[in-house]
Order: structure tokens, then sequence, then C-alpha cells
């Protein structure tokens, strides 16, 4: 945060890209939980398997839920970036007629 005064459409883009990296390798992973509890539902029996699956699909949920708000957060920061760019092309066209 020392030179947040010099963010730029490219960084914001960075950024947007190394957000959307991490949400597709978090979806992977959820998806592979989601394969072995599903993998274990099918071969378990036990007193505490009704808790235990339910509790995996409650975390599921919240992962689920946790990723669209990464996704829509990706989308504003996109949105932010090409805003950037159209204000900053504003101004400079602004500049440009004044001379």
């Amino acid at each position: 945060m020392a030179n947040m005064s010099n963010i730029d459409s490219e960084q914001i883009n960075s950024a947007v890209h190394q957000l959307d990296e991490i949400v597709a390798a978090i979806a992977n992973q959820v998806a592979r939980v989601k394969e072995a509890v599903a993998a274990l539902d099918k071969g378990w029996v036990s007193g505490v398997k009704t808790e235990f699956m339910s509790r995996c699909q409650r975390d599921e949920e919240a992962m689920q839920e946790m990723l669209e708000q990464f996704r829509e957060i990706s989308l504003q920061l996109k949105e932010t970036a090409a805003d950037f760019d159209k204000t900053e092309n504003e101004i400079l066209s602004d500049v440009s007629a004044l001379r």
C-alpha cells in the first residue's frame, strides 16, 4: 500500500488475473474434496455419518459462496480498470483540446 497513488489499469488487471487464478485453484480443491466426500459416503457406515455429511454440505455451500464473492470482486475490479482507462482518456482528450 506504500505506492497506491500510482495505480493504473494494468496493475488492476494484473491483480484480477492473480485473483482469478486463486479462485480457480480453490474451486479445483473444493471439487476434489467433494469427490472424496462422495466416495466416502458410498461405503461408510457410522452413527456420525449423517452429521459429518451435513457439515461437509454446509462447508461446501460456504466455500461456493466465498468463491462467488471473489468472482464478483474480480468483475468489479475489471470494471474499475475499464472506468479508469475511460476517465484517463477523457482527461487526456480534454487537456489536448485546451492546447
